[in-house]
């Protein structure tokens, strides 16, 4: 489970986090929650950690699919069309509605 942690935040660490902005945290966040999940083969989302050997690595596309969730409402966005993806790999409809909750 650590080198999985370990895993996401050194594929994050490429570029320029700010650990300062709640966002950042929370996409890194998203992104260590994606990665288990996508570790776990389809198993379902429970975490068992009698199965983690800790050396399981990231292929490349899972690695890539781990970047790809809302941050608003943690779900995937890694096959959503492309006009419905707003910032920072978010759904566009979840950062409307953000926007008009805000107002």
């Amino acid at each position: 489970m650590k080198q999985l942690i370990m895993d996401v935040l050194e594929d994050m660490s490429k570029g320029q986090v700010n650990l300062e902005s709640k966002a950042a945290r929370k996409s890194i966040a998203n992104s260590i929650i994606a990665a288990i999940k996508t570790n776990n083969s389809g198993k379902g989302w429970f975490l068992d950690l009698s199965t983690l050997d800790g050396k399981a690595k990231l292929t490349e596309e899972e690695t890539e699919k781990a970047k790809w969730v809302c941050e608003f409402c943690g779900k995937t966005t890694f096959h959503v069309d492309y006009d419905y993806i707003g910032s920072n790999y978010n759904h566009l409809g979840c950062e409307l509605e953000q926007e008009m909750s805000s107002k």
